[in-house]
């Protein structure tokens, strides 16, 4: 009894990089927001200003809910990659070892 299992391990490779892509996007999205916001502290005084600034850091933070997310999908991106290149070799292996198999006639 043989299973067929066919998976093409390079949609593993440009889901990843797609992935790594997004979060490249995320990064200057945040880092122009970041610098919006500091420009306009320059100008902004008072209460609400203090408020929204400690608001702001808790948004683009180390610890905030989107350095999380994008340490996530990095972290998936890097693990697609893994299991692509574990599948490529499994098939690479599979390979080699269907062609050592006796001919029989």
């Amino acid at each position: 009894m043989g299973y067929n299992i066919k998976v093409d391990h390079s949609k593993f490779e440009t889901t990843a990089n797609a992935l790594l892509d997004y979060t490249e996007k995320m990064k200057k999205n945040m880092r122009n927001a970041d610098t919006a916001v500091s420009t306009m502290m320059h100008q902004w005084r008072g209460e609400d200003a203090y408020e929204f600034s400690a608001k702001w850091t808790t948004v683009s933070g180390g610890d905030s809910t989107y350095e999380a997310m994008r340490k996530s999908i990095e972290s998936y991106a890097k693990f697609l990659k893994s299991a692509g290149e574990k599948y490529k070799q499994a098939q690479i292996e599979a390979v080699n070892a269907a062609n050592r198999l006796p001919w029989i006639w």
